[in-house]
């Protein structure tokens, strides 16, 4: 009897395939930002990243998508260190959760001048939000009005770490 490979979690695509899934997953609005713009796509051979600028009332949004490699990502993710290494900034990171994504946020100590936060989205996706200027835990509230579960199913790319 011929047992059948479970579907992979997440379909492998070229790189403009995956660019193209990924695309709705920074709409024109996100909350109260509206987008300054179109969307921009950076797509390589084992890498995609989509990022899309927003504003509203003073304050600015980026919401960046990558895909396919992202160790450096990963490895921000994977760190439970308050400072980075060797980094002299007021900079604190912590990790909490957005909808069971782990999380990162990054702000700075005493006053938030900004507010910007990574999530692990699933296995192969890593979300990035930033608002400036911002209160604390700002990047959180507005990752968690993204539609993260479709982006965790989203399609990725060979990464050249797997190939």
């Amino acid at each position: 009897m011929h047992c059948a490979k479970p579907a992979p979690a997440n379909p492998v695509a070229e790189p403009a395939a995956v660019a193209a899934a990924l695309s709705p997953l920074v709409p024109p609005k996100v909350g109260a930002f509206t987008a300054t713009g179109d969307a921009t796509t950076s797509t390589q051979p084992h890498r995609v990243e989509l990022q899309r600028s927003y504003a509203s009332g003073g304050k600015t949004l980026s919401v960046s998508l990558f895909t396919g490699d992202i160790a450096a990502e990963r490895g921000i993710l994977g760190s439970d260190a308050e400072h980075a290494f060797g980094s002299d900034t007021p900079t604190y990171w912590r990790t909490t959760s957005v909808r069971t994504f782990r999380t990162r946020i990054a702000e700075q100590r005493p006053t938030v001048r900004s507010s910007e936060c990574y999530l692990a989205v699933g296995a192969v996706h890593v979300a990035f939000v930033r608002v400036a200027p911002a209160r604390a835990g700002e990047c959180a509230e507005v990752a968690a009005l993204l539609d993260l579960e479709t982006l965790a199913r989203a399609p990725t790319v060979q990464s050249g770490a797997h190939r």
